[in-house]
């Protein structure tokens, strides 16, 4: 049986004090998938724009020199090849500022796809659960002070399972003993990343005065590198999103009531990233 400590609500005046917000159903709001992800991506994409458009001007200069050169070889050829070199220099300095972003902040978009597929699917089938009168739930997007972010933190008649999502092209494939998703992805990595933030969340747990709970640990491929069957690797269930609630434990933690209790200490510990 779960047990559960009281833990005094913070109180609105301090700095950075997380208020949690409650759903129709009892069960602590999910939040939005892959918020702290897709804001990195704006970040650093509007970095990237601010710093091509601020090489604009040194670029003015090699577009001018450039078709003065060409003049002489294009003006004999008469006013299409004239107004085809005026384009050709045009692009040389406006080129940069409507470029893509870099493959680094790319990756970031692309995280941001996986957990919202994985977010969305999550949250409609713990919707299903509710309506079926079963204790289910899920918290998106939450992380501690001092560690990374849990992408999907899932509660459920076994307990806690974090989820974390991956977005990988290629083919799920095993080289010496480690599984890869496509040429560099090691799932292996992936696996470690998804305990280390289960021993998070227990932890935070165990600091909200709730024990007894276990947290499990489950990495969501989703892409071409789904697995076609669920994986084990060091522990921690590896699946693709259309498998994962059948990958998740089993069991019978407690009542409906307790694992929504369980559910709002993690909403009070894990704060919406």
């Amino acid at each position: 049986m779960v047990t559960a400590a009281a833990s005094p609500a913070p109180a609105p005046s301090d700095l950075g004090a997380h208020t949690p917000a409650t759903s129709a159903t009892g069960w602590p709001d999910a939040g939005v998938p892959g918020a702290s992800a897709l804001r990195e991506y704006r970040t650093r994409a509007a970095a990237e724009k601010v710093t091509r458009t601020r090489s604009w001007p040194r670029r003015v200069p090699a577009g001018v020199v450039l078709l003065l050169l060409s003049l002489p070889a294009i003006v004999p050829f008469g006013p299409l090849a004239s107004a085809l070199g005026l384009l050709v220099g045009a692009a040389v300095v406006a080129l940069p500022i409507w470029s893509s972003p870099t493959a680094e902040t790319m990756h970031h978009r692309t995280g941001v796809i996986g957990e919202l597929e994985v977010g969305r699917w999550l949250q409609a089938v713990v919707e299903r659960q509710q309506a079926l009168g079963r204790g289910a739930g899920v918290l998106l997007d939450r992380g501690c002070r001092g560690s990374e972010n849990a992408d999907h933190v899932v509660v459920a008649s076994a307990g806690v399972t974090v989820v974390e999502a991956k977005n990988w092209s290629g083919c799920a494939r095993v080289h010496k003993s480690s599984y890869y998703a496509g040429q560099r992805s090691s799932v292996d990595k992936a696996a470690v990343q998804a305990n280390r933030q289960a021993a998070t969340v227990r932890r935070a747990l165990v600091a909200e005065g709730v024990r007894d709970v276990p947290v499990h640990a489950v990495v969501c491929l989703v892409g071409q590198a789904r697995p076609r069957v669920a994986l084990q690797v060091k522990g921690v269930t590896v699946c693709g999103a259309d498998q994962l609630w059948a990958a998740l434990p089993t069991g019978t933690l407690g009542t409906r009531q307790q694992l929504a209790d369980v559910a709002g200490a993690l909403d009070r510990c894990l704060r919406a990233a």
